[in-house]
C-alpha cells in the first residue's frame, strides 16, 4: 500500500521592524533571530547601486552575505512620515472599506459613493 507522506511544515520566526520619522529603527523578534541593520547610501544610478551592492557583499558578516540576494527579500515597504492627520485618514479609509462588508451598510455606502463620483444622479 502506497501511503502519502506528509511534508513537514516549516515554521518561521516573526520579525517586526518599526521605523520612526526621525530615522530610529527598532527590530522586534525572538532571541533566535539574528538582525543586522544597514543604512544604504543614497545613489542616483543603477551603476552606483551595483557598486554599493558589491561593497556590501564584501563587508557583510558571512551569515548575512549568505542571504544578501534578491530572492531572499521577504518584504518591502516605503518609509513616509506618519502624522496624526495621515493616521486619521488611514483609519477613515479602513472604516469605509469595512462598511462594504456589512450587509446593513453596503447599500447606503454604495449610494454615497456613487453620488460622490457623479454616478448616482
Amino acid at each position: 500500500m502506497n501511503k502519502l507522506r506528509q511534508m513537514p511544515t516549516r515554521t518561521t520566526e516573526p520579525v517586526l521592524v518599526a521605523l520612526s520619522s526621525d530615522g530610529f529603527c527598532q527590530v522586534y523578534g525572538s532571541k533566535n533571530v539574528s538582525v543586522l541593520i544597514i543604512n544604504r547610501p543614497h545613489v542616483i544610478s543603477a551603476r552606483a547601486g551595483n557598486i554599493v551592492d558589491d561593497l556590501l557583499d564584501q563587508i557583510l558578516p558571512i551569515q548575512f552575505q549568505q542571504i544578501f540576494y534578491p530572492s531572499a527579500i521577504r518584504a518591502t515597504g516605503q518609509v513616509t512620515r506618519m502624522t496624526a492627520q495621515r493616521l486619521e485618514r488611514i483609519l477613515f479609509d479602513l472604516q469605509f472599506v469595512e462598511s462594504f462588508r456589512d450587509p446593513k451598510l453596503r447599500s447606503k455606502t454604495r449610494q454615497l459613493l456613487l453620488r460622490a463620483i457623479g454616478g448616482g444622479r
